[in-house]
């Protein structure tokens, strides 16, 4: 799609905008007809007070403004566009070779370049292009930025309204916890996408290796909130970060990414549920010889159920790629283990976990057995989930170990009905 010149008169568009400035007609045309192979839509101005007046109706990604122009001169305008749209990008563009202009525009109107007339086509474009896709960025962090911020506010939120029935429903509240949480980890697999191991996998893998190492039930909880919680600090990176296996990171790509467990410890300890949880989350990705992140944590001073949750986290990311390309298999998964024993991970927790792992084998082996592949026509109350229960989207519809009743059999029936999916349980009648 071809730009177009657009009356100030018109809506807003929805497409990346740009505002020229200039005094002059000729040289508004002119300038459009170089830009017009771009994806973005134009609005000229005669004069920087004709500007600044629309700024309520439009906020452009892009503003190129000639510097000298009657009455408020083009720094004078950027300045205050600077105030009020500070992730646009600023141009100025000056048929005078005057320095002390382009030192004012840089230092007044926070000006990001400066181009002398008459302009080069190709450098114009050039410009125009890189300071839409910057304007973007900004624009995209910003947002990232406060749907972390409300996401934050609103388990607040849920953290205030449950203190309020805490004493008398106790159990119900942990539940309901657990529920939260588990919905919330869905949110946060779902900005993921295919950059994350299964939470839920993580979890019970940390419940097992927990138990069989004698935690008790609070830390265990704890450890449950962190498993399906520690990824809550990366939502904010971008796709390319995300989508980067850590050891073909930059330095700067490294630097941002282990900041991630301070993120999440920060997320979870303002919350009085989930205070338990923040210290694991700030330590599960330290190594016992010190070589982790973001602390440089060693040997004792990382908590034992930190080290569970690293040591579950690293099992499935291995095999999902996330760590090393290529992906690792189940058997090379559990020799990195072996082979960072002591280095890594604490030794008795590597071995409770490869213990817990040789019992979770027995124990797939006796279920598959018994396993049943069905419809949701064909589900009865009392089944139970052997495997997640995942949309075709990616996100976590139930966990394993689910029982199943008539609500929920109703429910999963009408998702198929109104959704158009067709959804195949893996079950056994429990």
């Amino acid at each position: 799609m071809t730009n177009q010149m657009i009356d100030v008169n018109s809506p807003p568009a929805e497409q990346p905008t740009l505002f020229l400035v200039d005094d002059e007609t000729g040289i508004l045309r002119a300038m459009a007809r170089e830009l017009k192979d771009l994806d973005v839509k134009i609005y000229p101005f005669e004069g920087a007070q004709a500007a600044l007046d629309y700024l309520d109706v439009v906020k452009p990604d892009v503003v190129i403004s000639d510097v000298r122009m009657p009455g408020m001169d083009g720094i004078e305008m950027m300045e205050v566009i600077a105030t009020k749209l500070p992730l646009s990008e600023r141009v100025l563009l000056s048929g005078y070779a005057d320095m002390d202009a382009a030192i004012g525009a840089i230092n007044k109107g926070r000006v990001h370049y400066y181009l002398e007339k008459p302009w080069d086509k190709e450098q114009l474009q050039q410009v125009v292009y890189k300071g839409i896709r910057l304007s973007q960025l900004r624009k995209e962090n910003e947002f990232l930025e406060q749907l972390t911020q409300q996401q934050n506010a609103q388990l607040q939120l849920w953290n205030e309204e449950l203190e309020k029935k805490v004493e008398a429903r106790t159990h119900l509240l942990k539940e309901s916890y657990q529920d939260s949480i588990s919905t919330f980890s869905c949110m946060v697999e779902q900005r993921m996408h295919d950059h994350q191991s299964n939470s839920r996998q993580v979890a019970d893998l940390c419940r097992s290796i927990g138990e069989s190492l004698g935690l008790d039930k609070d830390d265990l909880l704890a450890l449950n909130f962190a498993a399906l919680m520690r990824n809550v600090g990366k939502i904010g990176f971008s796709d390319e970060l995300l989508s980067t296996p850590y050891h073909a990171m930059t330095v700067a790509q490294r630097k941002e990414y282990q900041q991630h467990p301070n993120l999440s410890a920060v997320a979870m300890g303002a919350l009085m549920p989930f205070k338990k949880s923040a210290p694991i989350l700030a330590s599960f990705c330290e190594n016992v010889d010190g070589s982790g992140y973001p602390a440089r944590l060693k040997g004792g001073d990382i908590p034992v159920t930190a080290s569970i949750l690293s040591i579950a986290s690293d099992y499935y990311d291995l095999m999902a790629g996330y760590i090393c390309d290529p992906a690792l298999t189940n058997h090379q998964s559990r020799d990195w283990l072996v082979e960072n024993r002591e280095e890594l991970y604490p030794a008795d927790v590597v071995d409770a976990s490869l213990a817990v792992l040789e019992k979770l084998d027995e124990s797939i082996e006796s279920i598959r057995g018994a396993e049943l592949s069905v419809s949701c026509h064909a589900l009865t109350e009392g089944m139970r989930l052997t495997r997640d229960l995942v949309s075709p989207a990616g996100v976590l519809l139930l966990s394993r170990g689910t029982q199943l009743d008539g609500q929920l059999i109703s429910h999963l029936m009408q998702l198929e009905r109104t959704g158009g999916l067709a959804l195949q349980m893996f079950v056994i009648n429990s």
